[in-house]
């Protein structure tokens, strides 16, 4: 038994072909009209089935365009947004009399590879915003005496451990005042905040002016707060090769079982 209209009609249009012509008749034919009209009523319950499918396929066609250009015009207005930032980039740059870039160096205690590996990013990234960057490698006592207690350094990267610091202990490193603020900041608004908080007999007071000392050194860049490093997991004892990188993702390609 057919199952599709073309195949329904493909089988009428034989049999009207093969039919024996009427006496003295070339147009007309004699044909099985319950056979012709089985056929009839097949094609009429198989047609409602077969548009509903082609309807189907003509939807899905019109959402894959549909879908290629709206994922086209994604795809186009990043490509804008990444020419403006670049022109925001250069103009930044020009805006401070550093039209064709400047120069930094980057000094990094060379006793942490993940703190050197993450300048390496970093460096990268300005470069590509026309700064020209040197990584410094320093010992971690010449980077103890020089950036943390001189204060003699254009940037950095390293990690500040809070797991065991109050928020109190935390937010009095940027202080103009305060011994262990090597990074130099130096922020009247931010000082009176910091008196009002200490001052403060309300907890929840205090918890506010906290927020907006957070707030403001996110706003003025007081330094660029990277990442936790992720550096601790538990791993099976026949498995090897974990290797950290500077960034959030992991390659375990790298892993191996060192037991067969």
């Amino acid at each position: 038994m057919a199952t599709g209209v073309e195949e329904l009609l493909d089988m009428l249009f034989e049999m009207i072909d093969e039919a024996k012509s009427m006496p003295l008749s070339s147009d007309k034919c004699i044909l099985e009209r319950d056979k012709a009209l089985d056929l009839l009523d097949e094609i009429r319950a198989q047609f409602p089935m077969e548009l509903a499918e082609a309807k189907k396929l003509i939807a899905a066609r019109t959402e894959y365009i549909a879908s290629a250009k709206r994922e086209g015009e994604l795809i186009r207005k990043q490509a804008e947004e990444k020419a403006r930032q670049m022109v925001s980039e250069d103009e930044l740059l020009a805006q401070a009399v550093y039209p064709d870039g400047f120069d930094m160096t980057i000094s990094v205690p060379n006793n942490y590879q993940p703190h050197m590996d993450t300048a390496e990013v970093v460096a990268e990234q300005l470069r590509e915003a026309g700064i020209n960057v040197t990584i410094q490698p320093v010992e971690w006592s010449t980077w103890l005496h020089t950036n943390q207690n001189g204060r003699q350094f254009q940037a950095t990267v390293v990690g500040v451990d809070a797991a065991n610091m109050t928020a109190r202990a935390m937010l009095e490193r940027f202080t103009s005042d305060y011994g262990k603020n090597f990074i130099n900041y130096n922020n009247p608004a931010y000082d009176a905040l910091f008196q009002k908080a200490i001052n403060a007999q309300d907890e929840a007071e205090q918890t506010d002016l906290y927020k907006q000392m957070e707030t403001m050194l996110a706003d003025t860049a007081a330094n660029v707060y990277i990442q936790d490093l992720c550096d601790l997991v538990a791993m099976r004892q026949d498995l090897g090769g974990l290797k950290f990188y500077p960034i959030y993702v992991l390659d375990l390609s790298t892993v191996y079982f060192t037991q067969q």
